[in-house]
C-alpha cells in the first residue's frame, strides 16, 4: 500500500513511475531506484546489488521498528539476529523449492549467500538517502548506520479523497470493532483475542497470513471459540467499507511503522486503540486511546471507552491536515530530486 500511495504520488507530479521486482530490469532506464524494506533482505538485497552496480541514487523506505524498542548496535545482539534471520530465510529456501517459486528461490538465495547481517549492514549504509516514515525511526537508524548516508522522514499518507467516497453510518449505527493486519506474533492478535474473554466485545479480524505463521492463526481463531470473525484478506475498497460502519479500530501490535490502516480508520470516524510505540506516537500524539501494557485489562479498558464515546472529530482532522497525500506528496518529490542533483 505504501509503495502504490507513492507511486500515485509521483505520478500526479508528473514523475514516470515502473513498479518492478525484475533483477534483470535495466537500471540505465531510471533516474533513481527506491528500493522497500530493510529487514526483508531477501526481498530486496537482489535489486540493492543491480541498482548499486548501476550507479544510479538509490533511496530505501526501511519501515523498520527493533523489537526492544533500542538501536541495533552490540556485536551478540547482531549476531543472534542474523542467525535467526538467516534461519528463516533457509526456511523460506526449500518452501521456493517445494512450490516451484523459481525466482522467489533466486532472491532468497542471494541473501543466504551473503547473509542476512551483511546484506543489511551494506544497505543501511550504501544506499543514497534513507526515507524512514517517523522521527522515531529516523533516530534508531541514525543510531544504527555507521555511514554519512542522510536521512529524510517522509511520513505515511493516505487518500482522503478515496476515504471520502465511501458511506459513513452515524456512531449510534455503527456496529462493528476492526482490527486490520496479516496474522503474526508481530501483530499480536492473540492477546486482544485472550483479554476480550468474558467481554461482550467482538472483533471483526481481517487479514490473511504468511506461510510461516499459519499455526499462529489457526491457534487464533481456536481460542476465539466463535466469537469473534476472521474474514481473511479482503479487497481495499472493502476494508473502507468496513471502517464505515465501525466505531473502533484495535492495534496492539509489538511493532508498528505506524501502520496505514489506523490513518485511514481515523479519516473513516473511527476511534483508534493504539500500542505504546514510539512511531505510533508520532503520528496521533495525545488523540488516540493508547494501552499502556499488553496486559489483558489495560487492553480491555481502552477498547471499552473506544467503543463508549462517538470521535470528537479532532483526530480526523490531524490526519487530514498532516497526513494525506495532498499535504506531503512535494516532500517525497523533494527527496527523490535531493538525490538527483547529488
Amino acid at each position: 500500500m505504501q509503495l502504490h500511495s507513492s507511486a500515485a504520488m509521483l505520478r500526479e507530479l508528473g514523475c514516470e513511475v515502473t513498479l518492478s521486482s525484475d533483477p534483470g530490469l535495466d537500471p540505465s532506464l531510471f533516474d533513481v531506484i527506491h528500493l522497500w524494506h530493510l529487514e526483508r533482505c531477501h526481498d530486496t538485497w537482489l535489486l540493492f546489488q543491480m541498482a548499486r552496480k548501476s550507479g544510479k541514487p538509490i533511496l530505501l523506505s526501511p519501515i523498520y521498528w527493533p523489537w526492544n524498542h533500542l538501536p541495533l548496535k552490540s556485536n551478540g545482539a547482531k549476531w543472534l539476529r542474523g542467525f535467526k534471520e538467516d534461519g528463516k530465510n533457509w526456511i523460506r529456501f526449500f518452501n521456493a523449492v517445494r512450490t516451484g517459486s523459481n525466482l522467489y528461490k533466486r532472491f532468497i538465495a542471494a541473501a543466504l549467500r551473503t547473509g542476512w547481517l551483511k546484506c543489511r549492514e551494506a544497505m543501511l549504509n550504501g544506499v543514497s538517502m534513507l526515507l524512514p516514515n517517523s522521527p522515531s525511526e529516523a533516530e534508531i537508524l541514525r543510531a544504527e548506520k555507521s555511514s554519512n548516508v542522510p536521512i529524510l522522514v517522509v511520513p505515511n499518507v493516505v487518500d482522503d479523497r478515496k476515504c471520502g467516497s465511501f458511506p459513513r453510518l452515524p456512531w449510534n449505527e455503527r456496529d462493528l470493532i476492526l482490527c486490520v493486519g496479516h496474522f503474526c506474533p508481530r501483530k499480536n492478535q492473540l492477546a486482544l483475542i485472550d483479554a476480550l474473554k468474558g467481554s461482550s466485545l467482538s472483533v471483526t479480524f481481517i487479514g490473511g497470513l504468511r506461510p510461516m505463521h499459519r499455526g499462529y492463526f489457526e491457534h487464533c481463531r481456536r481460542v476465539s471459540s466463535g466469537r469473534h470473525h476472521f474474514l481473511g484478506n479482503l479487497s481495499h475498497d472493502d476494508v473502507l467499507q468496513l471502517m464505515g460502519r465501525a466505531k473502533a479500530h484495535i492495534h496492539v501490535s509489538k511493532l508498528e511503522t505506524p501502520g496505514l490502516v489506523n490513518l485511514e480508520a481515523a479519516l473513516m470516524g473511527c476511534n483508534l486503540v493504539l500500542p505504546p510505540v514510539a512511531p505510533v506516537r508520532d503520528y496521533f500524539g495525545s488523540l488516540g486511546n493508547y494501552i499502556r501494557s499488553y496486559a489483558r485489562e489495560d487492553i480491555r479498558r481502552e477498547l471499552e471507552k473506544a467503543v463508549s464515546v462517538p470521535p470528537n472529530g479532532a483526530l480526523e482532522e490531524h490526519v487530514r491536515r498532516n497526513f494525506t497525500q495532498d499535504q506531503l506528496r512535494q516532500s517525497l518529490f523533494d527527496a527523490y530530486a535531493c538525490v538527483v542533483r547529488r
